[in-house]
């Protein structure tokens, strides 16, 4: 997103499922996800989220509905050890463990780049 910037990377509690073309995280497990946290520009924040939430499927009107939901959740900055609060993607079903594959590390990048798939 343009005017983004990368704070840097991020740990939080939940588990990361592969979906396919995307991966799916719920809060709701006992393992640890791996993200990157960006601070959005502060002029346009309200505008910013809107498009954010179009592109990941987020539904307002009917939030069940929607691919995913936009959820608040405390993360661990890598670098500095540090917490802050972000935003976080959340997949908006519960995924059956027999369904699809649990991302082992939390980590979708090292996930696709080693194809563990």
């Amino acid at each position: 997103m343009i005017g983004a910037k990368l704070i840097g990377q991020a740990i939080c509690k939940g588990r990361m499922y592969d979906l396919g073309w995307f991966p799916g995280v719920r809060l709701d497990g006992a393992g640890e996800v791996v993200g990157e946290v960006f601070e959005l520009p502060t002029d346009d924040l309200e505008q910013a989220l809107i498009r954010l939430d179009r592109y990941e499927g987020v539904s307002h009107t009917v939030p069940e509905a929607g691919l995913y939901t936009r959820e608040q959740v405390h993360v661990r900055l890598v670098a500095t050890n540090s917490a802050v609060t972000c935003w976080i993607y959340q997949y908006n079903t519960t995924p059956l463990d027999e369904q699809y594959n649990i991302v082992s590390s939390g980590d979708w990048l090292e996930y696709t780049n080693h194809q563990e798939r």
